[in-house]
């Protein structure tokens, strides 16, 4: 399966089958441009070995991280909220910059950035539906995030933090870290 974001209708459309030679389906969005939908930019997909699928992708316009699942049948697409936009200090860019991956339970875990703050966040779905998340990296402007995960369900986060030294020269730091995945109570999937 291949999902990708159509900048001119700002919607998010995915293909599968050999080749990609099947019939693309919009998973978010419409293909109509100018609709005022903005959602699919930095896609990211995970595929089962049965074959169900989770693409997580920024919404722009909300400023949040959505995942859109379909079952291994091929069905409708689900979409469900990751991180609202909503974080402390008010609306945050969520989405920019994402990684997935899947734990040993087959449970998803992701990571992205924080386009306002530069942060990098670190959410993992639990078997209730409930998105659970952490600060991963702070602070500092993280991009091109990825995201594993172990055999005994432990989380490898990696970034590259950009920034300027005193002398404004460009500077670049690669950082990873092993941490769990995120858990907690669910207060809403």
């Amino acid at each position: 399966i291949a999902a990708w974001y159509d900048a001119d209708a700002g919607a998010i459309a995915a293909v599968s089958g050999p080749g990609g030679e099947g019939e693309p389906s919009w998973i978010d969005g419409t293909p109509a441009p100018l609709d005022g939908s903005d959602v699919g930019r930095h896609a990211a997909v995970s595929v089962t070995d049965e074959g169900a699928v989770t693409v997580v992708y920024q919404d722009v316009v909300d400023g949040r991280v959505l995942a859109a699942r379909q079952g291994a049948d091929g069905g409708a697409w689900d979409i469900e909220s990751v991180h609202d936009g909503l974080v402390s200090g008010g609306l945050h860019a969520l989405g920019t910059g994402v990684a997935l991956s899947r734990l040993p339970d087959g449970h998803e875990v992701a990571t992205y950035g924080d386009g306002t703050t530069g942060e990098l966040w670190l959410a993992a779905r639990d078997g209730e539906g409930c998105w659970h998340h952490a600060l991963a990296l702070s602070p500092g402007t993280w991009i091109w995030p990825d995201v594993v995960t172990t055999g005994d369900g432990r989380v490898g986060v990696a970034s590259v933090r950009l920034g300027l030294d005193a002398s404004l020269s460009p500077q670049r730091e690669l950082r990873s870290i092993t941490v769990s995945a995120p858990s907690g109570s669910c207060s809403s999937p």
